[in-house]
């Protein structure tokens, strides 16, 4: 029984306000003077009895009423609904699209609009961060997002190179970035940190390496001393275009999660649409086809109105 349960919401979900609200409609015994339209579950009697692997199991969906035919629609509607949502249930003359469409406008207008704040957000703690690396530089190409959350991290990044006469000397100050990354190099790679491996050996090489990867350049130095204020701010910033940005992302999941409800609800209209019989009725049927709930096939014909 749970089973068939689990197939009569999932219809109802499917069907949508049209069917449900249809149950809310009196019957009358009298076809002639109140057509009749109802949802209907028809469970096969082999539920009761798991143990037979060549019962089918089955949930059916049923509209009667010759008054209230579905109208013939065309087969692009799931398509169109994926690429509008709610356009392929307008065509089918459904209000149900309605919402689709008026859901899909609201999350377009907030997904853009968190987008550009997620962007000015971006160039402010750009700009802020010119305030670090004005003191070595007058050009401020911009940097990846690890950069910048470096920037946050450290209050500078120290030198490059302090070698002279050409030999590379890297960054020893280990509350700088560069000398931080130095340190961390040194810990990977020599057998002791504190003590300098020859020069031509592969321990150094390799230290030298992962160092030369990740510091950074001369281009990119900052320094937030005296700057404390604007580095508070910098953080403050990136933390308000994170979170935008991370929004944007929500916002496009949902955007993506309408076009594909909407499209699945337009296929499923569709196809009850084009199984209608003549005296109005359509279903749905659907089976489990794995043992002890049944292998057997749907029974043909539809489930007659109850008096």
């Amino acid at each position: 029984m749970r089973t068939g349960a689990a197939f009569a919401v999932l219809g109802a979900l499917l069907l949508g306000p049209d069917l449900l609200k249809a149950q809310s409609r009196p019957v009358s015994p009298f076809a002639h003077e109140h057509p009749r339209t109802e949802l209907s579950v028809a469970l096969h009697p082999a539920l009761a009895s798991l143990g037979n692997p060549d019962a089918p199991t089955r949930v059916r969906f049923e509209r009667f009423g010759g008054q209230d035919q579905p109208i013939a629609a065309p087969w692009w509607t799931p398509l169109a609904s994926a690429v509008i949502p709610g356009s392929g249930q307008l065509v089918m003359r459904q209000r149900r699209g309605v919402p689709y469409l008026a859901a899909e406008a609201f999350l377009l207008l907030q997904y853009f609009e968190v987008r550009s704040n997620a962007r000015e957000f971006r160039s402010e703690y750009q700009r802020l961060a010119q305030v670090a690396r004005s003191f070595f530089t007058d050009q401020f190409p911009a940097g990846d997002f690890e950069y910048y959350e470096r920037m946050e991290q450290f209050v500078e990044s120290g030198a490059y190179d302090l070698g002279v006469n050409g030999a590379f000397q890297p960054e020893v100050d280990t509350l700088t970035f560069n000398g931080f990354t130095w340190r961390l190099a040194r810990r990977t790679y020599w057998e002791d940190p504190d003590v300098m491996p020859e020069l031509d050996s592969e321990a150094y090489r390799r230290a030298v390496d992962f160092y030369e990867e990740r510091a950074v350049r001369d281009e990119f130095r900052w320094s937030w001393q005296n700057a404390q204020l604007e580095q508070d701010l910098f953080r403050q910033t990136i933390e308000r275009s994170n979170g935008a940005f991370r929004r944007t992302s929500q916002y496009l999941g949902v955007l993506i999660a309408n076009h594909a409800l909407s499209a699945i609800d337009a296929f499923v209209m569709l196809r009850l649409s084009r199984a209608s019989g003549p005296t109005g009725e359509y279903r749905i049927e659907g089976r489990v086809p794995w043992a002890p709930f049944g292998r057997g096939g749907l029974a043909q014909g539809a489930v007659p109105p109850r008096e």
